[in-house]
């Protein structure tokens, strides 16, 4: 009977493997990534030639009480704030550290904003499509009167042409305010005659 034969010699060869500069990718399946591309990145920063480990991190702030969901900065001019979001609540983050008590209260903390100056000083707008819009001047949060519109459907906020402009939730109208005020009658368009395949914006 003949017994086969086998190599005992071992063969191995030398392979360089890029670094991953091309970052995450989510998009494409495995055989059609680049070489640079990573399917996983943790605590690793793509740069133009390699990769940097993340440095850590340290705690601005603390006793917030629940998960920040949004952190907001207000502008407004010599006066700045950063103010966040968590559970059902904002607190005021400006001086790190400790937080005391919360500026106001919310449903949730998932919220949209945004810079938006007028004549009577600088505003922080904030929506969330759940409770009314709030207003913050620097001082003192308020919920601005909005009318034409159930205010507590309004998400997205952006400001185009002076206006503040909106978006009621789960519909395709938009709605804006009048020139350089963050109250007032909202006016509507309604994008329906355009999105002919139905759905709604965000």
């Amino acid at each position: 009977m003949r017994m086969p034969r086998f190599s005992t010699k071992r063969v191995s060869r030398t392979v360089s493997i890029p670094a991953p500069i091309g970052g995450l990718n989510a998009r494409d399946s495995y055989a059609d990534m680049a070489p640079t591309d990573a399917v996983k990145m943790e605590n690793w920063f793509p740069l133009p030639s390699s990769v940097k480990l993340r440095l850590g991190h340290s705690v601005f702030s603390s006793g917030l009480g629940a998960y920040v969901e949004t952190v907001m900065a207000y502008n407004g001019g010599a006066t700045q704030k950063l103010i966040a979001a968590a559970g059902t609540n904002f607190y005021d983050c400006t001086a790190g550290g400790a937080v005391g008590a919360a500026v106001t209260t919310c449903t949730n903390a998932r919220w949209q904003h945004v810079n938006f100056a007028t004549a009577g000083g600088y505003f922080l707008s904030c929506v969330n499509g759940v409770d009314a819009p709030k207003a913050f001047d620097g001082t003192t949060w308020t919920e601005p009167a909005i009318t034409g519109v159930t205010t507590t459907d309004l998400i997205t906020v952006t400001v185009h042409m002076n206006r503040q402009w909106f978006i009621q939730k789960n519909t395709m109208k938009v709605w804006y305010l009048p020139v350089n005020s963050i109250a007032g009658a909202a006016t509507s368009i309604h994008f329906s005659g355009l999105l002919k395949r139905g759905g709604y914006l965000m």
